[in-house]
């Protein structure tokens, strides 16, 4: 098995326990996992040291930000594994699922208030809508075209009826202007 698959199967917790002390025999430099590892850890202390990069490790993450910081918290659990350090990487661990946990509610904290701005906006627009419909329903235009459909209900064309009327309305008006025009004798 190639060098790099037997790494990704020992951060996978994947690898037989010979793959595991091919690559704690130091076959890795120091800038990879578990750099100066000791043949000697423990099955708990291996076991624990697996859990966490499972959980933490900085290529499980899209965020950039996370990466890095997840980078860091890598080098911490390296350096506590090369020095069997169990009690530090159970507090490792528990700090990053603490961290994960509080990003978790961070993020749903955020996303709480995003939706409380989003129903504040909701309630304004409503507000703004009623508003409108009051000021159309109370206009003229509005009422007229509710006598209309009133009317059209009961058979009656009120819009010709109204036609009528304003042209019975013109021709007065216009023959009052003759006369009025017209030169007394």
């Amino acid at each position: 098995m190639p060098r790099i698959e037997k790494q990704i199967a020992a951060l996978q917790g994947l690898g037989t326990e010979m793959e595991d002390e091919e690559i704690v025999d130091g076959s890795l430099s120091d800038d990879e996992v578990g750099c100066g590892q000791n043949r000697f850890h423990t099955d708990k202390l291996k076991k624990l040291y697996r859990e966490v990069v499972r959980r933490f490790h900085p290529d499980l993450v899209q965020c950039e930000q996370e990466r890095r910081h997840r980078h860091h918290l890598m080098v911490e659990v390296n350096r506590a594994y090369e020095t069997g350090a169990e009690d530090r990487l159970q507090e490792l661990l528990e700090a990053g699922e603490a961290s994960d946990e509080s990003s978790i509610s961070g993020s749903m904290s955020a996303e709480m208030i995003l939706l409380l701005r989003r129903i504040a906006e909701a309630k304004q627009r409503l507000v703004e809508i009623k508003a409108d419909l009051e000021e159309i329903t109370g206009s003229e235009v509005y009422k007229l075209k509710l006598r209309v459909a009133n009317a059209e209900s009961l058979g009656v064309d009120l819009l010709a009826e109204l036609v009528s009327q304003v042209d019975r309305q013109i021709r007065k008006a216009r023959t009052r202007l003759e006369h009025l025009q017209t030169p007394a004798l």
